[in-house]
Protein backbone atom coordinates (compact mmCIF):
# COMPACT_ATOMS: atom_id res chain seq x y z
CA UNK A 1 0.00 0.00 0.00
CA UNK A 2 1.33 3.43 -0.97
CA UNK A 3 2.57 5.77 1.75
CA UNK A 4 0.69 8.74 0.24
CA UNK A 5 -2.39 9.10 -1.89
CA UNK A 6 -1.21 12.07 -3.99
CA UNK A 7 2.08 13.92 -4.56
CA UNK A 8 2.55 17.19 -6.43
CA UNK A 9 5.89 17.38 -8.27
CA UNK A 10 6.94 20.81 -9.59
CA UNK A 11 10.06 20.90 -11.76
CA UNK A 12 10.86 22.49 -15.10
CA UNK A 13 12.94 19.52 -16.25
CA UNK A 14 10.84 16.85 -17.97
CA UNK A 15 13.48 14.16 -17.44
CA UNK A 16 13.55 14.84 -13.68
CA UNK A 17 9.77 14.51 -13.57
CA UNK A 18 9.85 11.22 -15.50
CA UNK A 19 12.62 9.64 -13.43
CA UNK A 20 11.25 10.88 -10.09
CA UNK A 21 7.75 9.70 -10.95
CA UNK A 22 8.98 6.25 -11.96
CA UNK A 23 10.95 5.93 -8.72
CA UNK A 24 7.96 6.97 -6.59
CA UNK A 25 5.74 4.44 -8.35
CA UNK A 26 8.39 1.69 -8.23
CA UNK A 27 8.76 1.91 -4.43
CA UNK A 28 5.00 2.38 -3.92
CA UNK A 29 5.49 5.84 -2.43
CA UNK A 30 2.27 7.31 -3.82
CA UNK A 31 -0.87 6.29 -5.64
CA UNK A 32 -0.94 9.37 -7.84
CA UNK A 33 1.58 11.94 -9.06
CA UNK A 34 0.48 15.30 -10.37
CA UNK A 35 3.30 17.19 -12.07
CA UNK A 36 3.77 20.68 -13.41
CA UNK A 37 6.72 22.18 -15.27
CA UNK A 38 6.05 25.67 -13.92
CA UNK A 39 5.18 27.10 -10.54
CA UNK A 40 2.32 29.27 -11.69
CA UNK A 41 0.27 26.30 -12.92
CA UNK A 42 1.14 24.33 -9.78
CA UNK A 43 0.08 27.17 -7.49
CA UNK A 44 -3.17 27.69 -9.42
CA UNK A 45 -3.85 23.95 -9.14
CA UNK A 46 -3.52 24.08 -5.34
CA UNK A 47 -5.57 27.28 -5.17
CA UNK A 48 -8.34 25.79 -7.34
CA UNK A 49 -8.59 22.77 -5.05
CA UNK A 50 -8.75 24.93 -1.94
CA UNK A 51 -11.24 27.34 -3.52
CA UNK A 52 -13.48 24.44 -4.45
CA UNK A 53 -13.15 23.01 -0.97
CA UNK A 54 -12.00 19.71 -2.44
CA UNK A 55 -9.64 19.04 0.44
CA UNK A 56 -9.87 15.30 -0.11
CA UNK A 57 -8.30 15.91 -3.53
CA UNK A 58 -5.34 18.01 -2.37
CA UNK A 59 -1.86 16.47 -2.56
CA UNK A 60 -0.35 15.47 0.76
CA UNK A 61 3.18 16.39 -0.30
CA UNK A 62 4.73 18.90 -2.68
CA UNK A 63 8.22 18.38 -4.12
CA UNK A 64 9.26 21.81 -5.36
CA UNK A 65 12.23 22.86 -7.46
CA UNK A 66 13.52 26.37 -6.72
CA UNK A 67 15.28 27.55 -9.86
CA UNK A 68 12.68 27.78 -12.58
CA UNK A 69 11.79 30.25 -15.33
CA UNK A 70 9.00 32.73 -14.72
CA UNK A 71 7.49 32.17 -11.30
CA UNK A 72 10.30 30.57 -9.29
CA UNK A 73 10.04 28.12 -6.42
CA UNK A 74 10.73 31.05 -4.09
CA UNK A 75 7.78 32.93 -5.59
CA UNK A 76 5.64 29.82 -5.09
CA UNK A 77 6.70 29.63 -1.43
CA UNK A 78 5.87 33.31 -0.85
CA UNK A 79 2.38 32.87 -2.31
CA UNK A 80 1.86 29.54 -0.56
CA UNK A 81 2.76 31.21 2.75
CA UNK A 82 -0.32 33.41 2.38
CA UNK A 83 -2.48 30.28 2.25
CA UNK A 84 -1.10 28.86 5.50
CA UNK A 85 -3.11 31.33 7.55
CA UNK A 86 -6.31 30.43 5.73
CA UNK A 87 -6.15 26.65 5.86
CA UNK A 88 -4.52 24.03 8.07
CA UNK A 89 -4.97 21.15 5.64
CA UNK A 90 -2.24 22.21 3.25
CA UNK A 91 0.30 19.83 1.77
CA UNK A 92 3.74 19.37 3.27
CA UNK A 93 6.26 21.25 1.13
CA UNK A 94 9.69 19.78 0.46
CA UNK A 95 12.34 21.57 -1.56
CA UNK A 96 13.74 19.38 -4.33
CA UNK A 97 16.65 21.22 -5.91
CA UNK A 98 20.10 20.88 -7.42
CA UNK A 99 21.40 23.87 -5.47
CA UNK A 100 23.97 23.30 -2.76
CA UNK A 101 24.15 26.91 -1.60
CA UNK A 102 23.86 27.32 2.16
CA UNK A 103 21.93 30.57 1.71
CA UNK A 104 19.23 28.67 -0.22
CA UNK A 105 18.97 26.04 2.52
CA UNK A 106 18.79 28.72 5.21
CA UNK A 107 16.22 30.71 3.27
CA UNK A 108 14.10 27.58 2.82
CA UNK A 109 14.20 26.98 6.59
CA UNK A 110 12.60 30.39 7.10
CA UNK A 111 9.34 28.97 5.73
CA UNK A 112 7.85 27.04 8.64
CA UNK A 113 5.83 24.80 6.31
CA UNK A 114 8.94 23.56 4.43
CA UNK A 115 9.90 20.24 6.01
CA UNK A 116 12.92 19.02 4.04
CA UNK A 117 15.51 20.28 1.60
CA UNK A 118 16.34 17.42 -0.79
CA UNK A 119 19.20 17.50 -3.24
CA UNK A 120 18.52 16.15 -6.73
CA UNK A 121 18.32 13.47 -7.93
CA UNK A 122 15.49 11.92 -5.95
CA UNK A 123 16.56 8.71 -4.20
CA UNK A 124 14.96 5.90 -2.26
CA UNK A 125 16.58 7.37 0.88
CA UNK A 126 14.80 10.67 0.23
CA UNK A 127 11.49 8.87 -0.06
CA UNK A 128 12.11 7.02 3.20
CA UNK A 129 12.78 10.36 4.89
CA UNK A 130 9.48 11.75 3.67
Amino acid sequence: MAKYKKVLLVDDDDLTIIISSKLMKFVDFTEEIISFTNCEDAYNYVLDILSGKELNNIPEIILLDLNMQGMTGWDFLDKFKLLTGLNTDLPIVNIFSSTIADEDKNRAKSYEFVKHFLRKPLTVEHLRLL
